[in-house]
């Protein structure tokens, strides 16, 4: 929407990657896909390839592969495990982050459950990118939060082309600011 239109629209294409309505675990949910598909072919949708994994090290063989390509990460399922909505023990994500530290600007104001104290944070990196980082913080954390001009460590899972950080969470005031008067 936010470009003058193009072809690119018409070579969208649905991921298929569980059939939830279906009976059975994971890999027969999946064969009723794909058997449907053979049925009812369709240039709109693909069936998402599944590799089960022997060990940990193919795992993050895969991983680094996807995370090459510009992925964030890896859904790794039990094949035998019955839908059920939510999270789940049978389904983990899995992801590198990397850490980073920006300096604290303002404290903004929370909505909902966090009325009347900390709602996120809004940080600079060195590189003057401002952004919020609202998630990872304990209760205790909101009611006193780190305070303006200190500099908090935070977890991320790469960067959008503006250079913010994805899914940044909050971890830490940096060690050398802790014990260190205003």
């Amino acid at each position: 929407m936010r470009q003058k239109p193009h072809d690119g629209w018409l070579r969208l294409k649905f991921a298929l990657f569980d059939v939830p309505q279906a009976p059975g675990g994971f890999t027969t949910r999946l064969t009723k896909a794909k058997d449907w598909f053979a049925a009812h072919p369709s240039i709109y949708t693909f069936i998402i390839p599944q590799i089960p994994v022997r060990d940990h090290d193919q795992l993050q063989q895969e991983l680094h592969k996807i995370e090459t390509l510009g992925g964030e990460g890896l859904i790794v399922r039990m094949p035998d495990a019955l839908y059920v909505g939510g999270r789940r023990p049978e389904i983990l994500k899995v992801k590198n982050n990397q850490d980073a530290e920006a300096t604290v600007m303002a404290h903004l104001p929370g909505k909902g459950r966090n009325e009347g104290r900390l709602g996120s944070l809004l940080v600079v990196l060195d590189d003057g990118t401002q952004f919020k980082l609202g998630s990872g913080f304990s209760d205790a954390e909101r009611q006193s939060p780190p305070p303006i001009g200190t500099v908090v460590t935070f977890k991320f899972y790469g960067k959008y082309q503006s250079g913010i950080p994805k899914f940044p969470s909050f971890m830490r005031i940096r060690e050398d600011q802790l014990f260190s008067s205003p």
